[in-house]
Parts: structure tokens; C-alpha cells; sequence
């Protein structure tokens, strides 16, 4: 039954339509509103709810056309917000009140009691529904809210995996199923709730479902005795018969619309024939930037398809209801497009596939990288050859020349040698007729050495190289000859601590000989104290150390008094000359020995040689 804006009621079944008389309750009977929200009646009391002058209790007497007000509730009893917009009374005998600023109470006993909802402020409740101990609270704008009817003060929002169509909710009613429909501008949504109310599955029902209202009105909606629903809408009633059997949606189908290169279509590609196949398309190193077009065509709820995409192993895309993608700057090599889509019951599609391939450039194929390696390769063995070849020439020069200073040195150490001798030969002789008639003695002895001696410097100056030990020999032999023919006497040591022994170890003949020299006859015969000479022999890993030390006048006063033009200056030049070929540059070092008072003690001089061994 309802109420018309003509005065009279409208009884609507589907056999007839009857007219029957009505009674008027109005503000001139005494009511305190003529704008009535809804009317609730019990057995004892009439409930109505007004739009902005609270909830009225009251009596109606149709024999004489009689009101009883029993009480008005209103801002003075509790009731906060007039503007009333449902009104439901619960098994327990409240009535529960809603408002159009989001404020929820109750009247028991003639008494006003608010419920905290945590609500934002000023969200509309329009709807109130009890089912079994839950109570549900349809809001504008924020969807459905529930809490325990007993004791509600922990309203939460109905969520789940899926969304309502619309957070706008109007009706609120279950069917016999224990399904919650939800009424919105859109149509209405079937809710089918798990045990701890949260939603498991929604159907909506717009107009390509039949509901040709769309647009629901404020509480509108009941249940008939037999388990069918009628829902009010503004353009007119809808029942809704339930169905024992689910029809089963087909799955989905998507298909490819277009494929384009910088928003240019490639026209040459049936999409057919290269979807979910072993077909590639190839592309330029230039085509990097692509997009795709895709559909799945759905004729009742086109608006609720939606799409996920992915390249190659990546993971899906969210679920959206753009049905193109586009890429730029892709980079080089195999891959693959793929897509799904999902109607509005979230049936999926199966996936599928566009596969295509970006040529790399030149110079990114393995083949030109590995041809330009080789070449590169190729061009520094060649240069390495080359250079080591040029530095090979370089020191076999290197060699050759020092081979010949070498040999230039070696000639001139002969030469100096052979200039020596008969030098030398003239001083013993000499020495040897004035020993005749002085010391006859020592005559025999002199020519003894020097016979040995002779003998050792022509035997030697033909080799190149000779035993430490036989330079040791020599060197004995020439310095008995000069003790025994200086005016004065002096002593001398040789130290050898060698390892290998002095017989196993080669060096150039004469070498030392000049040092000795120079030390006895400018060093030592010059000085005023009785003389003494050591020479020591030592080696390292790679070098034969030798040291020559005298206690004579001292090299530096020694070179500034004798003559320019002396012998033996030019035997040093050419010994220098001769260590600097066999060891290098910087390999002789003389010096003077010196005493703390800084008088001049003697000298030292040393220098060391590759060791060079017979083995």
C-alpha cells in the first residue's frame, strides 16, 4: 500500500487495482507536521518520522476520527538532527533512527539514546537494517557500514575483494538466500557475504540486466511472503523472482585491435595470424616506441571490463579499464606482449601473446663486437710484435756497441798494458842493477816475482775473462814486486768472503790492477806513515763487490800535486771507462777516509760487477 499526493490509497497486486476511502492526518487535525519521512505502526503506537519536527508518537482513532499525540521527540529529548531520513524498529522494541548530518539512535521507553557511529561528520545515513545480530547502515558516499546490533560501538565499513558500483546507498534489504542487496543511483548490487561479514562475490543489476529504473528511491524496497523482492525506482517498480540455478557467465575473450610505431599503424599486420603463434615481427633499431590496442567485447557491461598487461617475465599490470598500452624506448631483442581481461563478474580470459623483435645496430651485434675485437686484437699483437721487434734491434745495437766499446776498452787496456811493461820493465831493471851492489840478497827474489808476474799478464791479457782467484794471484805477485822495490816498507791484505768460492767466479783480466797501482804509488809511497793496504772481495745475489783502502796521503791532495801528463792517470780514465761498460754508469765510488779532527786518513775506493760464475 501507498500513500498518494490525491488523498486517497492504492492498493497495487497483479490481478486489480482497487480504490478504497482514506483518512487525512494533518497539521489541522493537530499533527505537527504535514511533511512525513516514514510511518512506522505497532500494535499499540503509530511512529512518524518528520522531515524537521522530530519523531512523533500518536494514537489514531478512525470510529470518530480522533488523534493522540503521545510525544513528540525531538532537539529538547535528544534528537539532535531533525531531518529524520529512516526509521526502523529492531525485534527488541527500539525504534532506531538515522539522520541526514550521520547521526544513529534509538528510542526505548520514551527515552532518546545516540549511537557513535565514527562517521565522518555530516555523512547522510539513509538506510537502517537488522539481520540476525548484525545491524547495517546504508551512508551517501561511504558505502555500507555494520556493527553488532547488541552493543553497537564499532561500526566498520562492508569491504572485500570486490567494490560495490556504488558507495550511494539508498535500500537495504537481505532475501531468504542471506543475500544483502544494496539499491544506489546505479541500479542495485547482490552482496553475498562470508561468516564475519566480508563481502565474497557482488552482482550488480543495471539496466542491460533488466532493472530499468536505475535509479533507486530512499528505502523503497521489501520482501513479499514469497521470497520476492521489489525494489522502487524513479521510473517506476521492479521485482526480482529468485532462481535456485546460476547461469555461468562464458569467460571472456580479448582480442588485438592495432599495433602502431609512433602512433603510425603498422598496416601490414593481420593481428590474427600473429596472436598466441610462433610468428615474430621484426623491426627496425629505429622502432623502438609501440603501442597496442586491445577489446573484449561485452554487450550487457561494457563499462566494467577490465584489462592487465605485461612485457616478457615482468609482472602483470593492475587490473584497468584503459584497453591500450604504449612503450617507448624499448630496448634491442625478443619480446612479448601479453594481455588478459576480466568482465564484470571478474571472470578472466585466457592470456594472449604478441611477440616481436627489435634489430640491435651495427655496432651492438655480437658479430661486429667480436670482428672488431679480433681486429683490435690482431692490431695490438701486430704493434707488440713490432715494438718488441724495435726494442730487440734496439738492444742487439746496444749490445753490439758496447761489445765494441768493450772491445775498444779491452785494446786499449792492452795497449796501456804494452806501454806499461816496458816502463815497468825499465823501473825493475833498474832497481834490480842497484840491488846488485846493495842487496844482492833481494836481487833474486825481485827477479823471481817479476819473472812470475810477466808470465801471468801475458797469459791473462789474451783472455777475456779470468778465475778470481787467478787476479788474486797477480795481484800478490805485483804488489811483492813493488815492496820489494819501494823505499819504504808497507803491508797489505786480501779479504775474500765470496759465495761461490773465487775459483768459480770470472772476471775481466787487469781490472784491478790500476787501483792497486794507483794506491801504492800515490797513496801510500807519498805518505809519511808506514803503509798499509787491504783489499776485499764480497758478493751479493747479483754483484762482485771490491774495495781498495790505503793510509797514504789521500786521492784528492794526491791528484792536485802529481803531473797531468802521468802514466797512470790515463790507465784510471780508461778502468773508469771500462767498469761504466760492464756495470753501468755510477758503479765507482772514491773517497777519503777521514778522522774526527777531519785530518785525511786514507782512501777508499769501490765498485761492484755483474757476478758472472763458470757455471
Amino acid at each position: 500500500v501507498f500513500s498518494s499526493s490525491e488523498n486517497y490509497l492504492i492498493q497495487i497486486d497483479t490481478v486489480s487495482v482497487e480504490r478504497t476511502a482514506n483518512h487525512i492526518i494533518d497539521e489541522s487535525k493537530g499533527f505537527p507536521s504535514d511533511w512525513v519521512r516514514t510511518v512506522i505502526a505497532d500494535d499499540d503506537y503509530i511512529w512518524a518520522a518528520t522531515y524537521a519536527h522530530g519523531i512523533v508518537k500518536f494514537k489514531y482513532y478512525s470510529e470518530n476520527d480522533s488523534l493522540v499525540i503521545g510525544k513528540t521527540f525531538s532537539s529538547r529529548d535528544g534528537i539532535t538532527d531533525m531531518l529524520i531520513k529512516s526509521m526502523v524498529k529492531a525485534a527488541d522494541g527500539k525504534l532506531w533512527y538515522a539522520t541526514q548530518k550521520g547521526h544513529l539512535g534509538y528510542i526505548e521507553n520514551n527515552k532518546v539514546t545516540t549511537v557513535e557511529t565514527g562517521l565522518e561528520e555530516q555523512t547522510a545515513i539513509g538506510s537502517i537494517l537488522f539481520h540476525d545480530d548484525t545491524i547495517f547502515l546504508g551512508t551517501s558516499g561511504k558505502g555500507i557500514w555494520y556493527a553488532n546490533s547488541t552493543n553497537p560501538v564499532n561500526f566498520q565499513q562492508l569491504k572485500g575483494s570486490k567494490r560495490l558500483s556504488s558507495n550511494n546507498i539508498y535500500q537495504l534489504i537481505f532475501d531468504d538466500q542471506g543475500n544483502l542487496w544494496a539499491g544506489s543511483e546505479r541500479g542495485v548490487d547482490k552482496i553475498e557475504l562470508s561468516a564475519t561479514n566480508e563481502i565474497v562475490d557482488i552482482y550488480h543489476f543495471g539496466r542491460n540486466d533488466g532493472f530499468l529504473g536505475i535509479e533507486t528511491c530512499l528505502n523503497a524496497v521489501d520482501k513479499d511472503e514469497d521470497g520476492n523482492l521489489w525494489f522502487g525506482a524513479i521510473y517506476g517498480l521492479t521485482k526480482h523472482i529468485p532462481s535456485e540455478s546460476k547461469k555461468t557467465a562464458a569467460a571472456p575473450k580479448v582480442y588485438f585491435t592495432g599495433v602502431e610505431e609512433r602512433y603510425k599503424t603498422i598496416d601490414s599486420l593481420i593481428l590474427k595470424d600473429w596472436t598466441n603463434t610462433n610468428k615474430i615481427l621484426q623491426l627496425t633499431p629505429d622502432q623502438t616506441q609501440l603501442g597496442f590496442s586491445f577489446r573484449t567485447v561485452d554487450v550487457d557491461h561494457p563499462n566494467e571490463v577490465a584489462y592487465r598487461t605485461r612485457l616478457d617475465d615482468n609482472e602483470w599490470s593492475p587490473w584497468v579499464k584503459e584497453n591500450k598500452q604504449n612503450f617507448a624506448g624499448l630496448a634491442y631483442g625478443a619480446h612479448t606482449f601479453s594481455v588478459q581481461s576480466r568482465n564484470y563478474r571478474w571472470q578472466e580470459s585466457e592470456p594472449i601473446a604478441f611477440r616481436f623483435f627489435i634489430d640491435s645496430p651495427l655496432y651492438q651485434k655480437d658479430w661486429f663486437q667480436w670482428s672488431v675485437l679480433a681486429l683490435a686484437v690482431v692490431l695490438l699483437l701486430g704493434f707488440g710484435w713490432w715494438y718488441i721487434r724495435k726494442i730487440k734491434a734496439k738492444n742487439r745495437a746496444e749490445q753490439e756497441r758496447l761489445k765494441t766499446q768493450n772491445y775498444l776498452l779491452t785494446l786499449e787496456q792492452k795497449a796501456l798494458q804494452l806501454q806499461m811493461n816496458p816502463h815497468f820493465i825499465f823501473n825493475v831493471l833498474n832497481g834490480v842493477k842497484a840491488m846488485a851492489g846493495t842487496k844482492p840478497d833481494k836481487m833474486d827474489a825481485t827477479i823471481n816475482s817479476f819473472a812470475i808476474l810477466l808470465r801471468e799478464t801475458l797469459q791473462n791479457s789474451r783472455k777475456e775473462h779470468i778465475g778470481l782467484n787467478q787476479e788474486i794471484k797477480a795481484l800478490k805477485h805485483y804488489i811483492e814486486v813493488e815492496q820489494l822495490m819501494a823505499q819504504k816498507p808497507f803491508e797489505y791484505a786480501i779479504k775474500v768472503k765470496t759465495t761461490p768460492d773465487a775459483e768459480e767466479i770470472l772476471i775481466p783480466p787487469m781490472l784491478i790492477q790500476p787501483f792497486v797501482e794507483n794506491a801504492i804509488r800515490h797513496g801510500i809511497l807519498k805518505g809519511e806513515k808506514e803503509g798499509k793496504l787491504e783489499i776485499g772481495f764480497t758478493t751479493s745475489k747479483t754483484h762482485l763487490h771490491c774495495s781498495i783502502i790505503d793510509n797514504g796521503l789521500g786521492i784528492f791532495k794526491s791528484q792536485s800535486e802529481k803531473p797531468k801528463t802521468d802514466h797512470q792517470s790515463m790507465a784510471l780514465t780508461v778502468t773508469k771507462e771500462r767498469l761504466e761498460s760492464i756495470a753501468g754508469k755510477n758503479t765507482l765510488h772514491i773517497s777519503e777516509i777521514k778522522n774526527e779532527d777531519g785530518s785525511v786518513e786514507g782512501t777508499k775506493i769501490a765498485f761492484k760487477i755483474p757476478l758472472l760464475t763458470d757455471y
